[in-house]
């Protein structure tokens, strides 16, 4: 017969392998840091969108549609790449390929400009999905 266990004991058993190792304890730290700093985006990207960029609703709404369809593109690829970089290089490249992107995020607006914002969008969803 086998013992139930509680999850709150559960839950401490994990937490504390998770202290115990190195590398899970930073990749753990850096993914709720990222977690925080992308909900936060996220939450005043709409606002940036239609009150600074000027953008209709329903076209802010096709934004994050693609910036949704990179991140799937990045979850897909993230396990062949993983295999054949090995994980720690996948994570650096992950971090090469979405960060100078987002760097273009302010420059949306009406007109062309848009075009850097959802190109940014996407390479950031791709590689943010490679180092989740």
């Amino acid at each position: 017969m086998r013992r139930s266990r509680s999850l709150r004991r559960e839950i401490g058993e994990g937490i504390r392998f998770v202290a115990r190792d190195p590398y899970l304890r930073a990749l753990t730290v850096f993914g709720a840091a990222s977690n925080v700093g992308l909900v936060g985006y996220q939450a005043v990207l709409v606002v940036f969108l239609v009150r600074e960029a000027r953008l209709a609703p329903a076209l802010v709404g096709g934004l994050v549609a693609v910036m949704s369809l990179g991140g799937i593109v990045g979850a897909l690829l993230a396990t062949r790449i993983g295999w054949r970089l090995g994980t720690a290089r996948a994570l650096l490249l992950a971090g090469a390929i979405s960060g100078p992107p987002a760097l273009l995020i302010p420059l949306a607006g009406p007109g062309r400009a848009l075009g850097c914002r959802r190109s940014a969008a996407c390479c950031s969803a791709s590689g943010w999905r490679w180092a989740t």
